[in-house]
């Protein structure tokens, strides 16, 4: 019998030892919670929860996990990609940690430190494979392969997605705002990314016209240029004030 349940058995009359038990209960309770030792009465109330830091090498994933209960009544299961909490008493799941990616169960292991906490280290089944997240939140989404589906975006470790179509668009218009700042500069700019942009017709489009005319003439459809002599008979007109070189 403990002094809370002594304390109990007594009459509430009953002062003298009534004040004779609760400095020493008083007395224990402070001393336990100075060493960390929990009062079981006050846990396993509610459904189980648990709060978790985690890091990675290479080859491992390490799990520091504080918990709402008393560990020791449950099993943990490591399997291939989750972790069970498992209740001793019912023999029913009470939570699980879906894990983002695949971990190998017999060279992984678990260690209760203490009542309401335990260290987990989890094999990576792919060693040197980065992981994004420990816990797989929508164990219906592959954490990796979802985000190919989505146009313009790339997989990344952020946690801000980039749609990187958007920001080509924005490159593309900051492409035009410089290109209008310095017009001499910015067409010769906007025709050399149209040439290292441009296909193979383009690019012989682009060099036969401007070099056979002397610079006046810069075509990009290879179909218009393939035939013509701007050296000869399809020579341009000269520029205004300016006359050909004999």
């Amino acid at each position: 019998m403990n002094f809370t349940s002594a304390l109990q058995s007594i009459s509430s009359n009953d002062t003298e030892h009534r004040n004779r038990l609760i400095p020493w209960i008083n007395k224990v309770d402070i001393e336990l919670k100075e060493i960390g030792v929990i009062d079981f009465n006050k846990v396993n109330k509610g459904e189980l929860k648990i709060i978790y830091n985690w890091i990675q090498t290479g080859e491992y994933i390490t799990v520091d996990i504080t918990s709402n209960h008393n560990l020791n009544e449950y099993d943990i299961k490591i399997n291939n990609k989750s972790i069970d909490f498992i209740s001793k008493l019912t023999n029913e799941i009470k939570y699980s940690i879906k894990l983002t990616n695949n971990i190998i169960p017999e060279k992984s292991k678990f260690n209760i430190s203490s009542a309401m906490k335990v260290n987990l280290e989890l094999k990576k089944e792919v060693d040197n494979f980065n992981w994004v997240n420990l816990e797989n939140k929508d164990s219906n989404i592959d954490p990796i392969n979802n985000q190919k589906d989505k146009i313009g975006y790339y997989p990344t470790s952020s946690k801000v997605k980039k749609d990187w179509s958007q920001i080509d668009k924005e490159y593309d218009k900051e492409e035009k705002e410089e290109a209008s700042k310095d017009s001499n500069d910015g067409m010769w700019k906007l025709f050399r990314d149209i040439y290292e942009r441009g296909d193979e017709k383009t690019r012989r489009a682009m060099i036969k016209s401007f070099q056979t005319s002397s610079g006046t003439v810069l075509s990009t459809n290879w179909d218009d240029v393939k035939d013509k002599d701007y050296e000869g008979k399809d020579r341009p007109e000269a520029p205004k004030g300016q006359e050909w070189a004999k």
